[in-house]
């Protein structure tokens, strides 16, 4: 009525929890005094019927909600009269946690985070957990183990001994490698794609369009119109899934190194081992005369996800045929580097070796061919003589870095000959290795690289000088009282004529480095290849190598190819080369452009003696675990010893044999001189000071925070 309407409620109590409330309950046992159950945001709280705190417990998870399905009665020693409260906490993520009071008992995980909790009881079946989510999904759980109250007892510190250390890391590196080896069901049922590939047409001579011109390199542009000799050839790539797996989101990406280039560069699909496999894919290869060859091999990868989800890829690798990259041409008698290559068997016709490359005009059919030309695209022409009464084979050329291509191809061939007649093969070099040619390849590539550092800061500089004279010039235009420009017009004239010649000189830069980054390429794979053949490397020992001396020269990157080669030698020398323990502990060096390059001159000279003299590259498990350990802690010391040969000079380096025969030979060989291209490659430029015109007097260099009086 309209009395009871004007009075007011009263609470008996109140109490201010300083937070959002969730979830409130009351939990009245039969023959117990009530509680008062308050989940918030950040605690939950029990209160007594009359307003006291029973005890709070704060939480450091998000709640959602929470259900008390249960008191303990107390027992005699308790006071209070409150019996012990049983309940559930449930999280945002995804988690059931039981309570005894303010101590947690249990923990669950649930399928989606639940906005309603309660225990039933089903038949015969007691304790069931049922949440409810905000999406509509019902789940029944039950946890029917008792916990086990584990702590993990707090261990007594004590010393690590490095030696006890490094021998447990071994028989634990045994223990599982023998696993892995003995496991026959170890990678069985591993769901993978298959690539398969086939060379199916001759490399030819072809034209190509305007818009496959536009595709490809810019900075090369110019020297592909003077050759205008381009081959191409056409592979085709097979996709296939083992054991019939359905594998989705397929996607090949074809990886050329220069001067190849692929069309079409990647290729995708959506599923494959549901279906038919797909038709084969047809991939032209084309081959211009931009840069010279390091090898003749192709990457393909792909990526692809199996039916479980999980992320994959592999990688196939394509050797495509030698007729690509050159053509015949007449053998040169005279040339400036020559290679000699020792074998142990008869030397073999050229034309039996090469039968795609002989030409028909020459007679190429003749039993009695010792001599071979061989014209790479790209201009140089390399020359292969057989001996007539030794077992040797002569590379010769004008330019080193064009014989990197075919040493390799003269060795495969060679191996691939034999092979079908069943005959032992094996091939050598005794020769010395050409250092001297390949450090001054690494000197002009570094100098190029400082003076691009040199370039970048320069254009820096004056671009900031550029936006503060454009500062100066709006100020003054829009100022109201009219005064002169002081000459601003004139030096900002001559900066942007400085920034123009900084911007042209930086191209060409650009375009000298990639010309040097490629030569460096083709430089290390003679001199790895050549390593190889003196010391008859395994196989992994010779992809350590060329991971280390890597023939991949970025010239974009932030880390070039000389601190990165530099720290991997390093490395080298400090694990599998080292000659002692106390090098381990030597921090690795900072990956910066380097002041100079003697260092890593020295430390490639040293990691081919090293080599020579039978240091193995790869670390058996009795020399060296994978995870080695330190034996002292002490700071490293080295030892006094004489200078080798390899430490005195690098530039001079030999191999230590004497009965070494020189098979590098040079016309007119100059004396090694120290890169000093550092601060002749850019030579007195018009770039220091701005241009001023003739009836101006020059201006000093302006900058940003300069005063200038007017």
């Amino acid at each position: 009525d309209a009395e009871h309407g004007k009075r007011r409620l009263k609470p008996d109590w109140s109490m201010n929890l300083g937070e959002q409330v969730v979830d409130i309950s009351v939990a009245s046992p039969v023959g117990l005094p009530s509680s008062i159950l308050v989940l918030g945001e950040r605690s939950f709280f029990s209160y007594s019927s009359s307003g006291r705190l029973l005890f709070m417990l704060k939480l450091d998870f998000v709640p959602s909600c929470f259900c008390c399905y249960g008191v303990v009665p107390p027992s005699d020693g308790d006071s209070g009269g409150y019996g012990r409260l049983q309940y559930m906490i449930a999280s945002q993520t995804k988690q059931v946690l039981v309570f005894k009071d303010a101590q947690m008992v249990w923990a669950a995980q649930l399928d989606h985070p639940p906005a309603a909790l309660a225990v039933g009881n089903f038949s015969e079946l007691s304790g069931v957990i049922v949440s409810l989510s905000e999406l509509g999904y019902l789940n029944c759980g039950y946890l029917g183990t008792d916990p086990t109250l584990f702590s993990v007892p707090i261990t007594q510190g004590r010393e690590v001994d490095p030696e006890e250390l490094n021998k447990e890391m071994k028989e634990l590196y045994k223990i599982i490698k023998m696993a892995e080896k003995d496991n026959p069901l170890a990678g069985h049922y591993e769901e993978c794609l298959k690539m398969t590939t086939e060379v199916v047409s001759v490399p030819r001579v072809v034209e190509l369009e305007e818009e496959q011109e536009e595709s490809g390199r810019e900075d090369g542009g110019e020297r592909e119109r003077e050759s205008e000799i381009r081959k191409c050839v056409e592979i085709k790539l097979t996709l296939e899934s083992e054991r019939g797996a359905t594998l989705k989101d397929i996607r090949v990406d074809l990886n050329p190194s220069p001067p190849l280039t692929t069309h079409p560069s990647h290729i995708h699909y959506h599923e494959i081992g549901s279906i038919a496999p797909p038709p084969p894919e047809v991939v032209t290869v084309v081959c211009s005369p931009v840069f010279l060859p390091v090898n003749r091999e192709l990457v393909i990868s792909a990526t692809y996800t199996n039916s479980k989800g999980v992320n994959r890829a592999v990688q196939h690798v394509v050797s495509l045929p030698l007729s690509l990259y050159c053509q015949p041409c007449p053998p040169s008698k005279v040339a400036e580097y020559k290679l000699t290559v020792d074998t142990n068997q008869p030397p073999v016709n050229l034309s039996d070796l090469f039968p795609e490359l002989v030409s028909q005009d020459e007679g190429g059919g003749d039993a009695s061919q010792k001599a071979m030309g061989f014209g790479l695209l790209a201009g140089p022409e390399v020359t292969i003589v057989a001996a007539k009464s030794t077992e040797r084979y002569r590379l010769q050329s004008d330019s080193f870095p064009a014989l990197a291509l075919l040493l390799d191809g003269l060795v495969l061939h060679l191996e691939e000959h034999f092979k079908k007649k069943m005959i032992p093969f094996e091939a050598k070099f005794s020769g010395s290795l050409p250092l001297n040619e390949y450090f001054e390849i690494i000197d002009k590539h570094y100098g190029i690289r400082v003076n691009m550092e040199q370039c970048k800061e320069l254009l820096k500089r004056h671009s900031t000088q550029f936006i503060a004279v454009q500062k100066r010039l709006l100020s003054r235009f829009k100022d109201k009282t009219p005064v002169g420009l002081s000459h601003f017009d004139t030096l900002l004239d001559g900066t942007y004529m400085q920034l123009m010649v900084l911007a042209d000189k930086k191209d060409s830069l650009d375009l000298e480095l990639m010309d040097l980054g490629n030569q460096l390429a083709c430089t290390t794979q003679i001199v790895t290849s050549l390593l190889r053949l003196r010391v008859q490397m395994s196989v992994e020992e010779y992809a350590i190598l060329k991971g280390t001396l890597s023939t991949h020269v970025e010239n974009d990157s932030e880390q070039g190819w000389e601190e990165q080669t530099d720290n991997s030698i390093i490395h080298l020398l400090k694990t599998v080369l080292s000659k002692n323990s106390k090098d381990l502990n030597a921090p690795p060096r900072p990956m910066e452009l380097p002041a100079n390059c003697q260092k890593l001159k020295r430390h490639v000279a040293l990691l081919c003696d090293r080599i020579y003299k039978g240091g193995s590259l790869i670390t058996s498990s009795d020399k060296q675990s994978p995870l080695s350990v330190p034996t002292s802690s002490q700071p490293q010391q080295q030892k006094q010893q004489p200078p080798s040969s390899s430490e005195a000079s690098a530039s001079s380096y030999r191999s230590p044999s004497h009965e070494a025969t020189q098979s590098l030979t040079k016309s007119t060989r100059s004396p090694r001189h120290q890169p000093e291209g550092v601060k002749e490659v850019l030579p007195s430029l018009p770039i220091q000071r701005p241009i001023p015109r003739k009836d101006v007097p020059f201006l000093p260099t302006l900058h940003e925070d300069s005063q200038v009086d007017s």
